[in-house]
């Protein structure tokens, strides 16, 4: 299964820029401290991007990515592509959820939309 955002493929971003014999076992590049990834892989993108679009917070996201929050934080600010995919998944996440929400208030389930 290949994860796709906007009609484009997810899974082969970030990774051809990882240099040979520096890449990590999930293929990030380690260059940086111990546990540190300098750059996203195409794996570990879709998997956030995927966590995101469920409604998950950036955090859990992030620890369900493999890869810590400052770790998350770091792409969001070093990769515009990174950082628009997120976003955009982001954004998907809230107008799905409002209408779930909207759609049982509509239904009935007054208590839906009281939040």
């Amino acid at each position: 299964m290949t994860m796709q955002l906007r009609g484009r493929s997810l899974w082969p971003l970030w990774t051809a820029d990882v240099a040979p014999g520096r890449a990590g076992p999930d293929g990030c590049q380690v260059d940086g401290p111990p546990g540190f990834r300098k750059r996203p892989d195409g794996r570990t993108l879709a998997v956030l991007v995927g966590a995101r679009l469920a409604g998950n917070t950036r955090g859990a996201s992030a620890a369900y990515g493999g890869i810590s929050e400052d770790a998350l934080g770091a792409w969001l600010r070093n990769y515009a592509d990174f950082a628009e995919a997120v976003k955009s998944a982001e954004a998907q996440a809230e107008v799905a959820h409002v209408a779930n929400i909207t759609r049982a208030a509509q239904n009935g389930a007054w208590t839906a939309s009281a939040w």
